[in-house]
This record gives structure tokens, C-alpha cells and sequence, in this order.
């Protein structure tokens, strides 16, 4: 795995590249096969169309858990903006999908995952963060002591079951609500 961490930039330009891009990417008319007619061409003429010869599979079905985070629904609020500041929420389910799917994406791309800022310190998403694979907690000096302690108190066993729960909500309070239930148990 190649030693680099996202910077905020990098992060923004590979959320692009995972979620948005590919739902502009427009259908091209050409044939991958030059031999082929196009699309066009098939449809001014049925008797050039090819066979369909293959047999849908179990594999050809979307599931939930493999569709990425753009079909599920995204969130995006200007957290700067006094308006709609209160819309945002790292627990929001959209914000946790995005997250998990940014970080296979930087898996994925043989890069490290890292996350600064208030997510990486709330002591309900570090069992998601840490499920989901990320590689570095960034937190300021005064959070780093419970934050250290805070991961180390989490088996895998447990983080994968509280990822498996959480992922079926689809309200943030329900995120919330569980999440702070797990942090009271512990």
C-alpha cells in the first residue's frame, strides 16, 4: 500500500472521481468492436442486431451493500451557512456511506485513508471509522488521549456488528441514538 494519506483536496477529488463522475460520463454511440454495428445502426436495422446469448445472473442484480453511496442518496450542506448548518451531521446515513466508500476507493487505489477533523475524535464513529478500515484518526492534542483509548477499548468483533446495525438505519437520530447506547454499554 503506497505510504500517502488523503489531504482534503485529494479526498474531494476522489469523491468525484467515485460517486460523481461516472454519472456523467455520457453513452457513446461506437461500438467497443469496430466490426460491430452501433447503436444506431442496430436499431435502423433488427436483422443486424447481435444475439443476446448470455443469461442473466445472481451477479447482474444491484445489491444494497455493493451499490455505491450516489444511489442511496448523498448529503450536501454548507456547514458555513447559518441557514442550513444544522442539516449536517457525521451520523447522517448518506455522510457514513460516503465515508465507507471513500476509504475502499483509497484501499482500492493502494492509498491510505486518513480523517481529521470532529468525526475522527467523536467517540460514536470511531467503531464505524475503524470497521471501514481507516487508516489515521487526526485529532487535536487535546483529544488524542481519549481518542487513543477510546480505540483500543474496541474489539473487531464489535465494530463489525455495530457497522452491520448502523447500516440499516436510515435516520441520523437512529444512528445517534444506537451509537450513544453502544458508547453507554462500553
Amino acid at each position: 500500500m503506497k505510504k500517502r494519506l488523503l489531504s482534503g483536496l485529494t479526498l474531494l477529488a476522489l469523491l468525484l472521481q467515485c460517486l460523481l463522475l461516472p454519472a456523467f460520463a455520457e453513452p457513446t454511440d461506437a461500438p467497443a468492436d469496430p466490426t460491430e454495428p452501433s447503436a444506431s445502426e442496430t436499431a435502423a436495422d433488427p436483422t443486424n442486431a447481435p444475439a443476446d446469448t448470455t443469461e442473466p445472473s445472481a451477479a447482474d442484480a444491484t445489491e444494497p451493500e455493493t451499490a455505491a453511496p450516489a444511489e442511496n442518496g448523498t448529503l450536501a450542506v454548507d456547514r458555513g451557512n447559518e441557514n442550513v448548518a444544522y442539516l449536517y451531521s457525521a451520523l447522517n446515513p448518506a455522510v457514513i456511506r460516503s465515508i465507507k466508500h471513500i476509504i475502499e476507493c483509497a484501499h482500492n487505489a493502494g492509498i491510505e485513508a486518513g480523517m481529521c477533523g470532529e468525526a475522527a475524535a467523536d467517540e460514536r464513529m470511531i467503531p464505524l471509522l475503524l470497521n471501514f478500515g481507516l487508516d489515521e484518526f487526526s485529532v487535536t492534542v487535546s483529544r488524542v488521549l481519549e481518542t487513543r483509548k477510546e480505540i483500543a477499548s474496541w474489539s473487531s468483533k464489535e465494530v463489525k456488528e455495530i457497522t452491520e446495525n448502523v447500516m440499516n438505519y436510515s435516520e441520523e437520530k437512529e444512528v445517534s441514538n444506537y451509537l450513544s447506547d453502544c458508547i453507554a454499554k462500553e
